[in-house]
């Protein structure tokens, strides 16, 4: 095509040199007067912008939408031989169409080459390229089969902190020596738990208020209907907003409230980053009074719970009754399984809030004092100058081995199934205000500010708790601050722990081809050992089942006058494969019959076991109720496919 254009333009050049004046005058008479419409043909244009830079003729013209170009080319070299063409005319001159001329039969001379339509575009989804599948062998002794699983870990950092501010009003500096805000301690999740912050409403803004109440409403026509009651709940709802939003500008746009909850002078706020809050649900509170009569709520405790992704975890703040001797240890012991039961009825649980959760916090101003049994004939001016000599000299583990709630959680009494990291602190009670490490005269330094945790069976390897401390330099209360940091593993847990199932089960085996079996669960020979005084003294007892993957709501024995059971219980499971049961649980509980179906004991089983077994195998599992241990449980259990 080319050297075919470079030859029309040679031909064109030489018939404009023959060109007569004639003929260009009759060209220049064309009716086509308005250089800008006159259509030029396809040929001409090229002509004119060929590599000789001849283009000025043809500037402004348009042209035409379709023709056949080849034809005009074989037309204009047929007639440069026969006769000459008319020379091209001046720039403002109108050219008229070409289209008038006969259009001859192509030149045998010019071979045009077919060129093939482009292909047409074809759009394609970028898919996912499938894994390649692994061949399943099998022999008599081993059977392997590939299971989806994924090696991603999915890690969320839990920041968990307590502080009895001592009804002061922290300040933003206060905030930053308690709430570190570094990368280290940085937590996609942060809990935070407060106890006498109840922030005093100067004299000045109290009168105004009471006044402004009293001109407002018509009702009111004398001050002293206004009850304080009511003044102090707008003095605790002002505290409330004031806290919240201390800790929304202290950790700043960053972090949502996910919820909060308040009860007199204790405070609970749960935040989250703002990445994970879409995978937060199931959000629930509920508080809970342990003061006179359990009535008064200045002291008491405060729960939050939900899900994040498919873990479940449940926060507990609790602010517990004060003081040194034994008979308050008593009362600090029933505060808990007050606490545990009230949250269990306002979430209309039948089960224990303890054991109901992957995962559950509980911390606060606990009050469990030092108590040095080597020293009771002493006085406490002596037992106080001892233990400040131990703080001096750093003797923390020793303290430790003398606090009352170490002393109650091993003797069963309090918080069973609950642990706390080492601590590697100073008492953080009492301190003299102001100060960052001397403590009141009249009170033993103590460990009463502290942080526990508890998982369900199955499940403790999924937290660690990687920091456990106090805040020293903060020096407005006569408490320390505690803090704690944690990794919680929320990945599925059948994709979590892909090492520790390198066998299959002889139900995934004898069952591979199928994509759901029908599971059931079948336990025999339920007994009871070492109860308490509470179960010994019951005549009628009722043995209940429950797991999120039972398709039956209540599985249930028959009343019986002991509290063992023989029989085989048979538990229908949703349809599933073995592996789907990995991080459940079975939780077996034990009633008094005689009464309004009492709650006497829970034992929490773990099914991961179960998976990997094709036979009855024996348990034994401790049983509590509101954390405080009721005997031990033991029988023999299987899951078979139907």
């Amino acid at each position: 095509l080319d050297n075919s254009f470079q030859r029309l333009h040679t031909l064109i050049r030489k018939a404009s040199s023959a060109q007569s004046p004639r003929d260009s005058g009759r060209f220049s008479k064309s009716p086509m007067t308005s250089p800008r419409s006159t259509p030029v043909h396809a040929a001409h244009a090229l002509a004119m912008h060929s590599e000789d830079g001849f283009s000025g003729p043809l500037s402004g013209h348009t042209f035409p939408e379709k023709h056949d170009s080849l034809s005009e080319l074989s037309m204009l070299e047929r007639r440069s031989q026969s006769q000459p063409l008319p020379s091209p005319p001046l720039r403002h001159q109108p050219l008229p169409p070409l289209a008038s001329h006969p259009t001859p039969p192509l030149s045998p001379e010019i071979t045009v080459p077919k060129v093939a339509d482009p292909p047409p575009l074809v759009v394609t989804a970028m898919m996912k390229p499938k894994k390649p599948v692994k061949k399943t062998t099998s022999n008599s002794s081993k059977m392997q089969l590939a299971l989806p699983i994924s090696l991603h870990k999915q890690t969320m950092k839990v920041f968990v902190a307590t502080w009895n501010v001592g009804n002061h009003v922290p300040d933003q500096k206060e905030m930053a020596k308690w709430l570190p805000t570094t990368r280290e301690l940085m937590a996609d999740l942060i809990v935070i738990g407060v106890q006498e912050c109840n922030y005093e409403i100067p004299r000045e803004m109290h009168n105004n208020m009471r006044g402004l109440l009293v001109r407002s409403t018509s009702e009111l026509a004398s001050s002293n209907k206004i009850s304080a009651a009511f003044l102090r709940s707008i003095a605790e709802r002002r505290s409330n907003n004031q806290f919240d939003s201390q800790i929304k500008l202290h950790y700043g746009a960053r972090f949502r409230k996910v919820a909060s909850v308040h009860l007199r002078d204790m405070r609970l706020i749960v935040m989250c980053s703002n990445e994970l809050r879409p995978h937060i649900s199931e959000v629930e509170k509920a508080r809970k009074a342990t003061g006179i009569a359990n009535i008064i709520g200045n002291k008491g405790g405060l729960m939050i719970k939900l899900k994040v992704y498919d873990t479940r975890l449940c926060f507990l703040s609790c602010h517990l009754h004060a003081h040194e001797s034994q008979k308050m240890v008593v009362t600090r012991n029933q505060d808990l399984v007050e606490i545990l039961k009230g949250a269990s009825n306002s979430l209309k649980l039948r089960l224990d809030v303890a054991q109901r959760f992957d995962h559950t916090f509980l911390f606060g101003d606990l009050n469990y004092r030092t108590d040095v049994t080597s020293l009771e004939s002493k006085s406490d001016e002596e037992h106080h100058q001892l233990v400040a000599q131990m703080i001096k000299n750093g003797e923390y583990e020793k303290l430790v081995r003398s606090d009352q709630l170490k002393r109650e959680m091993a003797a069963n009494r309090a918080l069973v199934g609950f642990q706390e990291t080492k601590i590697n602190f100073p008492p953080t009670f009492k301190v003299v205000r102001g100060s960052i490490q001397e403590y009141a005269n009249h009170r033993i330094p103590s460990y009463c500010d502290r942080i526990l945790f508890s998982s369900l069976p199955g499940l403790e390897h999924r937290i660690i708790q990687t920091v456990y401390d106090s805040a020293h330099l903060v020096t407005s209360s006569d408490h320390k601050p505690v803090y704690s940091l944690f990794d919680v593993d929320t990945s599925p847990e059948e994709l979590a722990d892909a090492t520790a199932r390198e066998h299959l089960s002889l139900l995934e085996i004898l069952n591979m081809g199928k994509d759901k079996q029908e599971l059931q669960l079948q336990i025999l020979n339920l007994s009871t050992h070492n109860v308490n005084e509470e179960i010994q003294n019951c005549s009628s007892f009722i043995f209940k089942c429950n797991s999120v993957v039972c398709t039956d709501k209540k599985v249930q024995t028959d009343v019986c006058d002991k509290p063992e059971w023989s029989k085989k219980i048979s538990i229908n499971l949703k349809p599933s494969q073995a592996r789907h049961l990995l991080g459940t649980h079975l939780f077996i509980t034990l009633w008094d019959a005689s009464t309004t179906n009492k709650l006497l004991a829970q034992g929490t089983l773990s099914l991961d076991p179960w998976t990997r077994l094709d036979r009855c195998e024996y348990f034994e599992m401790r049983m509590s109720r509101f954390g405080v241990y009721c005997g031990n449980l033991c029988g023999t259990m299987q899951i078979i496919a139907k």
